[in-house]
Parts: C-alpha cells; sequence; structure tokens
C-alpha cells in the first residue's frame, strides 16, 4: 500500500472482527447488520458504507473510543490511518467523549442554526460565545459540537478552563484533553502544533474569561494549524484577529403588558426552561389560567437567565408561585446597584444567587462561603478537614452539603466508588468566593487547605508504587486543580516548605501523568523561593531528586544531574541512606537513558556499595534490575541473567509488585536471546499481566515492545508490526520515548519486520496496532 492510500475498511473490519471472535453471522446478530451486508464490506464490494452501520458495527465489536474512531476514519474518504511508518501521534483517531448534559436544551434553536452556519462559513475558525454568567454558554456550546462533531474527522474536544487560574495552566490543560504528552526537549506548544496539524478538529474551550491572558496560545494554535476550528465561551471577548464574537442572550419572556393564553406563555423559552426545572422537583406542576401571569412575572424578572431559573426553581419545593415571586421581587427591590462595569444581566444572577444562599441558615451559609476555597471540587473529607477542622461550624459537612445541594448551590460530581465528590458552578464560586473575604477567613482558609492536600499528597506518594498505584493517580488526578491552589498559595506567601514538601511529594505523579514541565516548573519556583535553603535536607533532596527526574525526562540531561548532584550532596547531609541511594540509581538512568551503558553500571554499582549492609530490599532490587538492564544491552548475558533472579527475590521480599513484574520481563529478553522462546512467553504474559494490574503505562510500553521482539523472533513478523504499531500508541499517549539501548534493539526488529512483510502488509499490521487502545494491545498481546 502506497503512503497516500487509504486504510482500506474492509481490512481493518475484519481484523477487529477477528479480534473479537465473532463470525459475519454472530456479528450481524448482535449489530442489526445483514450478513450480506458485512460480508460485501468485508469483501470490498461495498467501499462507502453509511456511517450509522459503521456506528452498530463498532458498538457490536465493543471498540473503545480510539478503535471506534479508526472504523469511522477509515470508512470516510481521505479519513484513514496513514499507511506509511506513521509518525508519532499526538492525539487519539476520533474524539467523540463530549460531556452528556443531563438536561434537555430549550429555547435554542436559532441560536444552533445560526451558530452552525458560521461555523461552516470558511472565514469563521475562532467563534467566541460571549455574555454574563448563567446565560448558559457551557450548554449551548455543548450542543453546537455535539450537533457538528461528525463534520471533523477528528471530532471534538471539550476543555473546561474553569478550575484553571493561572494563564500558564491553558496549554497543559488541552494538551492533557488532546492525549499529548512531553517528549524529549520539545516544547509542549510545538507537540500540539504537530499533533493538530492535519486534523479536523473542533475544539471548545470552555470559561476562558478567568485566563484570558492566554488568548496568545489559541492565536498560535489556529496559525500552525490550518484544519482547526476553535469555540470559545467567555463573559469577555479574546480580542484576536479573526475572531467572531456571538452574544448568547438570556431567553426569549412574554410580555406582561399582553399576556397570550396559558398555553402561548408555556412556549416562550425561558417559561418552558423554567417548567422543565420545576418538574423535576414537583411533578405534578402545570402552567395554569391560574398561575400563568405570575409564572411569566417570575421569567421576566430574572431576565431570562437560565442559572437564575434554574437556582429559582428550586424554590418551588416549598413555595408556591405567588408566594415566589412576592420574596423574588423584595429581593431584587432590596440588591440593586451593584458595580457600574458588571454587566446588567449579572447583576441579577448575583442577585438570585444572595437571595438563594440569604435563605440558607447561619451554619449552612458558613459553610458555602468557605467551600469557595476549593478548585475543582472537594470530597467529604476534604469538606470536613478545611472548613470545620474543629466542629464548631454548627453543621455536619455532610448534612450541610445535601441543604447546598437542594437549593442548586452545590451538585454532585460523583467520584470513583463510594467517594462522593461535590462542585460548583463557576458563577456560584465567585459568589461564595466573596462571601468568604467578607467573612475575613480567606487567609485562614488557604492555609488549611493547602495542609489539607500536602498531607494528601504525602500520603499518596509512597503509594504511586505497588497494588494501590492506580487508585491513588486518581485521586491526585481529580484534586489536581486543588494541588495546584496549594502551590500557587506556597509561592504567593513564600511558604518554601510547603511548596518544596507538597512539589516534592508529586514528584512520582508529575512524571507517571505526564505533566512534566509543569511539575518541573513548580518544583523550580519552590527551590527559589528565599526560605528554600533553610528547610531541612531531607526535604530539598527529595524536591532535588524529583526535579532531577523530571529534566531527565525532557531529555534536560545537563540539569538532570545538576539536581541529582545536589539531592546526593542532601540526602548524604541529612543521613538519608534511601535517599541518596535513589538519586545515584536515577543518575545512572540518566546514563542509560544517553546510550552511556558504562557510566550507568558505575552508579549502579555504587548504589549497590552502599546498600551491602542496609536491609532495604526495594532499594537494593531497583539497582540490581537496572544494573542487569545495563549489562544485557552490553552483551552480557549470564551477568544479566544473575542481577535480575537476585533482584527478583529482593523484590519479593520487600513486596514491590512493580520492580518484580520489571524483572521477569528482563528475565523473558534473556530466556529469548538464549533460545527459550516458550519460557520468554510465560515470563513476559505473567511481567504484562502485574503491569496491567498496576496501571503503570511506560512499563506496559516496555511490556509490548519485549513481546514484539519475541513475536519476531518466532517468525510471526504481521504480529510484532501490529504489537509496535500498539507501542509507539501508547508511548505516544504518555510521553515516554525509548532510552536509545532499547531504541537500537527496536530499531533492528523493525528493519527486519519490514523486510520479512513488505512495506504495504507491514504499514496495514503497523497501523491496525497503532489504532488500538490500550486494553485491546493488553489483550492481543497475552494472546499465545
Amino acid at each position: 500500500m502506497r503512503a497516500t492510500e487509504q486504510a482500506p475498511f474492509a481490512r481493518l473490519l475484519k481484523h477487529y472482527r477477528v479480534l473479537a471472535g465473532l463470525s459475519q453471522e454472530a456479528l450481524a446478530g448482535e449489530s442489526a447488520v445483514s450478513v450480506h451486508a458485512i460480508s460485501a464490506l468485508e469483501r470490498g464490494v461495498n467501499t462507502k458504507p453509511q456511517l450509522e452501520t459503521v456506528r452498530r458495527l463498532a458498538v457490536a465489536l465493543g471498540l473503545d473510543p480510539d478503535g471506534r474512531a479508526a472504523l469511522l476514519v477509515a470508512a470516510r474518504p481521505g479519513g484513514a490511518v496513514r499507511a506509511s511508518a506513521p509518525p508519532e501521534p499526538g492525539v487519539a483517531a476520533r474524539f467523540d467523549e463530549l460531556p452528556v448534559p443531563l438536561t434537555p436544551l430549550l429555547g435554542r434553536d436559532d441560536d444552533l442554526v445560526r451558530l452552525a452556519e458560521l461555523l461552516g462559513g470558511a472565514a469563521c475558525r475562532l467563534l467566541t460565545l460571549v455574555g454574563p454568567g448563567g446565560t448558559g454558554k457551557t450548554r449551548l456550546a455543548l450542543a453546537l459540537a455535539g450537533r457538528l462533531r461528525d463534520n471533523f474527522a477528528a471530532g471534538a474536544v471539550f476543555v473546561d478552563l474553569s478550575p484553571l487560574g493561572d494563564p500558564p495552566l491553558v496549554l497543559p490543560a488541552i494538551a492533557d484533553a488532546l492525549k499529548v504528552r512531553e517528549a524529549g526537549g520539545q516544547p509542549l506548544l510545538d507537540r500540539v502544533k504537530d499533533a493538530l496539524r492535519d486534523q479536523p478538529l473542533l475544539l471548545v474551550l470552555d470559561n476562558f474569561e478567568r485566563v484570558v491572558d492566554a488568548a496568545p496560545v489559541v492565536a498560535d494554535l489556529l496559525v500552525g494549524c490550518a484544519r482547526l476550528i476553535v469555540l470559545v465561551t467567555s463573559r469577555i471577548p479574546l480580542r484576536l484577529r479573526g475572531e467572531t464574537e456571538f452574544l448568547v442572550a438570556p431567553l426569549a419572556t412574554p410580555d406582561l403588558a399582553h399576556l397570550p393564553d396559558p398555553a402561548a406563555v408555556a412556549a416562550y423559552p425561558a417559561v418552558a426552561l423554567f417548567r422543565d426545572r420545576v418538574l423535576a422537583v414537583r411533578p405534578d406542576f402545570a402552567i395554569t389560567a391560574t398561575n400563568a401571569a405570575e409564572i411569566a412575572a417570575i421569567c421576566v424578572r430574572l431576565d431570562g437567565l437560565p442559572l437564575a431559573l434554574e437556582l429559582a426553581a428550586a424554590r418551588t419545593r416549598i413555595l408556591a408561585p405567588d408566594a415566589l415571586l412576592a420574596r423574588l421581587t423584595k429581593s431584587l427591590g432590596v440588591l440593586t446597584g451593584g458595580a457600574r462595569d458588571l454587566p446588567t444581566r449579572h447583576h441579577t444572577l448575583r442577585d438570585t444567587i444572595a437571595w438563594s444562599y440569604a435563605l440558607l441558615p447561619p451554619a449552612e451559609r458558613a459553610l458555602f462561603a468557605r467551600l469557595g476555597i476549593f478548585a475543582g471540587g472537594w470530597t467529604l473529607e476534604a469538606a470536613a478537614a478545611v472548613c470545620d477542622p474543629d466542629g464548631a461550624l454548627g453543621v455536619d459537612p455532610l448534612d450541610g452539603l445535601e441543604v447546598l445541594v437542594a437549593q442548586s448551590l452545590a451538585r454532585p460530581t460523583h467520584g470513583p466508588g463510594d467517594e462522593p465528590r461535590f462542585g460548583m458552578l463557576e458563577t456560584i464560586r465567585d459568589f461564595a468566593w466573596e462571601r468568604l473575604e467578607a467573612s475575613g477567613e480567606v487567609e485562614a482558609l488557604r492555609r488549611r487547605h493547602a495542609a489539607h492536600f500536602l498531607a494528601l499528597a504525602e500520603v499518596a506518594g509512597p503509594q504511586l508504587v505497588g497494588p494501590e498505584q492506580a487508585a491513588w493517580t486518581g485521586r491526585l488526578d481529580r484534586d489536581l486543580d486543588n494541588l495546584r491552589a496549594a502551590l500557587a498559595w506556597a509561592r504567593e506567601r513564600g511558604e518554601a516548605g510547603t511548596g518544596l514538601r507538597l512539589a516534592g511529594a508529586l514528584g512520582r505523579f508529575w512524571g507517571e501523568r505526564g505533566h512534566i514541565a509543569e511539575g518541573r516548573a513548580w518544583l523550580e519556583e519552590a527551590l527559589a523561593l528565599s526560605g528554600a535553603a533553610g528547610e531541612p535536607a531531607a526535604v530539598r533532596a527529595r524536591a532535588f531528586y524529583a526535579a532531577g527526574v523530571l529534566a531527565n525526562l525532557q531529555g534536560d540531561q545537563a540539569w538532570a544531574r545538576r539536581w541529582l548532584d545536589r539531592s546526593i550532596a542532601c540526602s548524604r547531609d541529612a543521613a538519608d541512606l534511601v535517599g541518596a541511594v535513589r538519586a545515584l540509581n536515577s543518575m545512572g538512568g540518566v546514563m542509560y537513558d544517553a546510550g552511556d551503558l558504562a557510566g550507568a553500571v558505575t552508579y549502579y554499582e555504587e548504589c549497590l556499595a552502599l546498600l551491602s549492609t542496609a536491609n532495604e530490599h526495594a532499594e537494593v532490587a531497583r539497582a540490581l534490575g537496572n544494573l542487569g538492564e545495563a549489562l544485557y544491552h552490553l552483551g552480557d548475558l549470564a551477568g544479566a541473567a544473575a542481577r535480575y533472579e537476585e533482584a527478583l527475590m529482593h523484590a519479593r521480599r520487600a513486596g514491590r509488585d512493580d520492580v518484580t513484574a520489571y524483572v521477569l520481563g528482563n528475565l523473558g529478553n534473556v530466556a529469548r536471546q538464549r533460545g527459550d522462546l516458550a519460557g520468554a512467553m510465560g515470563l513476559h504474559r505473567e511481567a504484562l499481566e502485574r503491569k496491567r494490574a498496576l496501571g503503570a503505562r511506560r512499563q506496559i510500553a516496555i511490556s509490548l515492545d519485549d513481546l514484539a521482539c519475541l513475536a519476531a523472533a518466532k517468525g510471526q513478523a504481521a504480529r510484532a508490526a501490529h504489537l509496535l504499531g500498539a507501542t509507539q500508541a501508547l508511548r505516544a499517549a504518555i510521553g515516554s520515548p525509548r532510552p536509545i539501548p532499547e531504541q537500537r534493539a527496536v530499531e533492528q526488529v523493525v528493519a527486519g519486520v519490514r523486510a520479512a512483510l513488505g512495506e504495504e502488509a507491514w504499514a496495514a499490521a503497523f497501523a491496525a496496532g497503532l489504532a488500538l487502545p490500550m486494553e485491546g494491545a493488553i489483550a492481543f498481546a497475552l494472546q499465545a
């Protein structure tokens, strides 16, 4: 297949069907697509299937979003996976996972038609939905993206910017949503532009007003990515050339001087929205001749603002329309005359929130204000620790949250498992923050907030290796915005101890989750604070260590050595043997990654000498495993095998499943080199299964490489190509290029596989592997 040809839909469909273990008849039964139609598609008789047919087949095959996207793209002219050995992919083949609203969009049909027309024109590549908070900009943007995403081969991506307080965090947030990770020393902006350069994609950036100084990032992306369309929601325009502004107006309301009959009143968009939300709390509600005028007056009084209507509707649990109107009228009469530079409709929204706030009991008011300290949500545990540490608030946090949720002032966001999690709309959080400032408690709350998330990070750090790794990584993911807020407070207040401890505790998290540049920046800022030099040596050692590891992941080996040298010195000052050994081990890793195997051996042997009288099985296991790997690439199979066996014994004694899995895979490579291919498969299978249980994505990528090499040794060239494609996709997603010794070994395998298959078959097998999600790749790799 030539590099410019479309990857054949027929071949990809058959591949996925066989991978799923389905016959054509079974697939027909699952998808409601006839056997004849499936046969025609797989034989290439029908080369232009309907997209609905493709979606049915994808669902029946159990494909994940990447697999579905690959099938959809292959069905579109010009939209296939490239058949040549592709460049490292930065984004998934297609994005289809927009947030799904739980309520219908009402009263915006005309807006949707006009907005679709605007984005359909060649002149509009940046469309900003502007208007005050609470007008429904986000909801309208989601509806528009959902309607248009099939017009973009790469789909649509939604990025919520509301938790971000710093403009420099906008680019990392976009990269995270696109699954783009840093690699080597390439700037993140260049990585994102490379990933999007030829991708027809709709990028939705929500709540831009908090980070409007990041607008140049959007301009850079639009200039560098010719097929990118950006849809923004913001209270203020971005003020960029080529920007089209669209004012999201309030919903239409009736004319109180000329009211129509009740049915016509109910048809007005504002009334329809109010009625829909009231029905959620009062299923027996109806607009009648008796209450139509009062309902219309409520909607007019609230200026048709969706958020205001929703908040007012929540009050109908206990208030009839006439009582609701009376209270609302009184509240608006009292709370008038806001700042002149605020939009008039924002006055009304603030009045509505203030009115709901005023109805809270005193303890719930205090809780509401204090919850404004959280960025991106909170757990019950965090609410209690930060908002009511001494139990003097006067209400149990859970009981208080139930009241706030009922008042539509907070909302459950549902954490994994049994972990309750909550959040606020940003307009409501803004009001909560104002109340918190008025209380004079901001500084005390920020200090408690930072202390809580420092404690969380320090508990999580040791758990990021071992059987609970995935669970703790997920917990830190969910509180990343709170962790950032705590780090920002430490930076602003010059709290070097908090900054160093927090950024250092997150060291492994920054690397594993691809937040490499951000983590390094936080660490280096904390290390530069005036009080940093006075912090305990052990604290500085951990921060230096984390900064060095992250610098190495970026390919900045000069700074990696500098930071690790300082970590070694501080660890020795603190008489911290384990800290010194870890830094020396990582210094060996810097040498190994650069291809200096002899230098790596020197550092690993120094680690082992220091550990000779210590009862530190985990560190001994790591050093032995790394030494074995260096010897393996130096061609000393016997020496490597001996170190691996010894490392395995220590890893098992220490209960370190991550090191055990890593060493088992390396023993599999030794077995392959010795010709024991069956033994190698058994070792690699056990290693990969352990890594999957840990959620260790970087180690999973190593296992996929190992199994590709094993398949090549067995003469299974197509299988090897498939696994190499899957490995490349995973490494790109996590931003983890191969170290030089491993890259050299894989390049030899690639050359042999390409020669055995020929370019067309190689490209097809590689592309099929590239389209596999991680779980699909693991399942394929574990097949005998």
